[in-house]
């Protein structure tokens, strides 16, 4: 039997189902504690660049493919059996999952107003 969640040091993540809320759980998979710099891959805040070596990126790439991949059922897994990097991948999900409904556009509006300053930060 397929366990519901993917656990990591930190945090539990339910894995996606293709019926759950697609904004809610990548909130969460965004959120999960990962090895130094995999985060460039799995939010796309870094392409590869010229200071960081083929095989370090691909490591990186490697192990934010396989987060993502340890948080989804095998049903949703299926239809992402051709993607080669994070970047594919993410953009895949997105593509068959993200909706543009009316609870994730005032989710969306509610996380914009409730921005704040932190006190002290400079003003640019």
């Amino acid at each position: 039997m397929a366990s519901k969640t993917t656990t990591t040091t930190m945090c539990e993540v339910e894995k996606f189902d293709g019926k759950s809320n697609f904004l809610l759980w990548m909130m969460r998979v965004t959120s999960l504690p990962m090895k130094e710099g995999t985060h460039k891959a799995l939010l796309d805040i870094e392409k590869k660049s010229s200071k960081i070596e083929d095989d370090k990126w691909d490591d990186i790439d490697f192990h934010a493919k396989v987060m993502i991949i340890m948080c989804l059922y095998d049903e949703v897994l299926y239809n992402m059996m051709n993607e080669e990097i994070t970047t594919g991948l993410w953009c895949k999900l997105e593509s068959l999952y993200m909706m543009k409904s009316l609870s994730n556009k005032i989710f969306i509006k509610k996380q914009l107003y409730s921005l704040r300053m932190k006190k002290g930060t400079p003003i640019l």
